[in-house]
């Protein structure tokens, strides 16, 4: 067993934070950190980890290759961050409420000849199921590069005619660099609806 959970440890006391702090940022409970890092339990899963690494404040991908997860013989760390940092942006820029349109998830599916037969399912595939076939796998970074180059090409098509209505539906939208909050959302969207009634 790695010693995952010392590394964790190690990290948070060097910045001084207690575990009730890595919990209240990375939104997860001090006492399941608290096991991590005692390895009272397996190494989490990836979307655990990014929880772990904004709680610790450090890059998602310094705890993926700490965990196990990146393997860095094909490229080195900075270019993993930049890929993972990529696809996540990318990956948002498709997604609305954490899921792909039908017409998305279509033409993400049409991309499956080019990668190996990874985009082959039966189900709907969501960003969290790319992010989890590539975060617990080692893929060429050749393959992801060409990956994100896609979804961009995909996001590009599809931002073409991109309706308001879903647009506001996202989470984290601001305007000069403020958030919009639930209450200010639904007054936008109350005046669009009267602009556009019949």
């Amino acid at each position: 067993m790695s010693d995952f959970g010392g590394k964790i440890r190690k990290i948070r006391t060097d910045k001084k934070l207690s575990l009730k702090d890595v919990a209240k940022l990375g939104n997860l409970s001090h006492p399941y950190i608290s096991q991590i890092e005692n390895n009272k339990r397996n190494t989490p899963k990836p979307e655990i980890i990014k929880k772990l690494a904004k709680g610790l404040g450090v890059p998602y991908n310094k705890l993926l290759k700490e965990a196990g997860y990146i393997d860095t013989s094909d490229v080195d760390l900075e270019m993993q961050e930049w890929f993972y940092s990529n696809l996540d942006e990318v990956l948002n820029e498709l997604t609305i409420n954490d899921d792909f349109s039908d017409v998305i998830n279509d033409d993400i599916k049409q991309l499956e000849k080019d990668y190996d037969n990874l985009l082959e399912v039966d189900e709907k595939i969501t960003p969290k199921w790319i992010r989890d076939q590539i975060s617990n796998s080692t893929y060429r970074s050749e393959w992801v590069l060409n990956l994100i180059g896609d979804l961009r090409k995909i996001s590009k098509k599809h931002n073409l005619h991109l309706d308001l209505n879903i647009f506001l539906s996202k989470d984290n939208i601001t305007y000069k660099g403020k958030s919009i909050s639930i209450k200010q959302n639904k007054l936008i969207n109350s005046y669009i609806e009267a602009l556009f009634s019949d």
